[in-house]
């Protein structure tokens, strides 16, 4: 198995490489917020759980709303199955420099996942490299064709809201996704889920829920828009964050209430336009994925804190033998506004 693994071995290790794709990654100490939102704020916050091989498989996501409808966001992953190609021995093929922060790869099985959509640009590229044989035309090819399509984890999933209310949504992620109301983007790691539709109720914001959201517990949703977002172009490195995300585990404590999300605080470490993607200077866990990433302002009252991403992964990296640390990576939310306005 060679995929230009001899004279290309550093394209997959990821951690390496991230520190070029994040552009500057600037290491600050950890300040404490003058104040944290109360427990009212976060009811926007939302646990996302799919069914998988007899246990359910936990993410996060929060509720979003414009004029006209109410969403809920989580990261892609969440939602949706990597692509993943088998690689024949001797094939051989770069991976672009883009791709890097997309893609695993498993050399004991020869085994190559890719997050999100490969497209036509992207394919030709690998494809006219001089160091891309027949065998690795084949695969690429193939992960092309393959991924044109992403494929759900799940029929369906569960959606609680946030303590103290107590909604429960159970969503046909696999009708809706036919019918157009589950979106997700093809490069950055963010999903959309079409819930209802905004109405008003004398003087506050109501729902009109969609025949493929059955509503098992009712409840008045708390929801973020546009008022509540800074793009990307208005992060700045260094600011403190705090996440929201509902951290699983199979150790798991009982008295860890699994409806009520995580705070942590945290820096942002590193932010690169061209990717989409901020780095965060904190820790992140299995479920925290989809969470939300709040930036502290200035001032004392709640709309000092916006929302700057959705959490997506970590990457670590790793200066010396005697230095190493992880970062958390989050997807800027310019992405979501992008799905949305399609």
């Amino acid at each position: 198995m060679e995929m230009s693994m001899r004279k290309n071995k550093t394209l997959f290790l990821l951690p390496c490489l991230f520190l070029c794709l994040l552009g500057v990654l600037a290491s600050s100490v950890l300040a404490e917020p003058s104040g944290l939102p109360s427990s009212d704020n976060f009811s926007y916050a939302v646990r996302i759980a799919l069914p998988l091989h007899e246990k359910a498989v936990l993410g996060s996501g929060f509720y979003y709303r414009n004029e006209e409808s109410m969403y809920i966001v989580t990261a892609r992953h969440v939602l949706f199955a990597p692509t993943q190609v088998v690689i024949k021995d001797g094939a051989s093929f770069p991976i672009p420099r883009q791709l890097l922060h997309r893609i695993r790869y498993n050399k004991a099985v020869r085994l190559l996942s890719l997050e999100g959509i490969l497209s036509s640009k992207e394919k030709d590229e690998i494809l006219m490299h001089p160091s891309t044989n027949e065998g690795g035309r084949q695969a690429v090819e193939y992960l092309y064709e393959k991924s044109q399509r992403l494929t759900l984890k799940a029929h369906v999933a569960t959606a609680v809201t946030y303590a103290p209310g107590s909604g429960e949504l159970e969503l046909g992620l696999t009708r809706m996704l036919m019918k157009g109301l589950v979106k997700y983007h093809p490069v950055q790691d963010v999903a959309v889920i079409k819930i209802g539709h905004s109405t008003m109720c004398g003087v506050h914001h109501c729902i009109d829920f969609l025949p493929e959201v059955q509503v098992r517990k009712s409840e008045n949703l708390t929801a973020l828009n546009a008022t509540d977002v800074k793009l990307m172009h208005d992060v700045v490195m260094g600011s403190q964050i705090l996440v929201l995300g509902f951290t699983s585990s199979a150790t798991e404590e009982r008295p860890l209430e699994r409806k009520q999300p995580l705070l942590r605080k945290g820096t942002v470490a590193g932010v690169n336009k061209e990717l989409g993607i901020v780095a965060l200077d904190c820790a992140t866990y299995p479920g925290d994925s989809g969470g939300l990433v709040l930036v502290v302002g200035e001032g004392s009252d709640e709309k000092r804190f916006k929302a700057i991403g959705v959490m997506s992964g970590l990457f670590h990296y790793e200066k010396d033998k005697q230095y190493s640390k992880n970062y958390s990576l989050a997807t800027a939310l310019d992405a979501v506004i992008e799905l949305l306005n399609q």
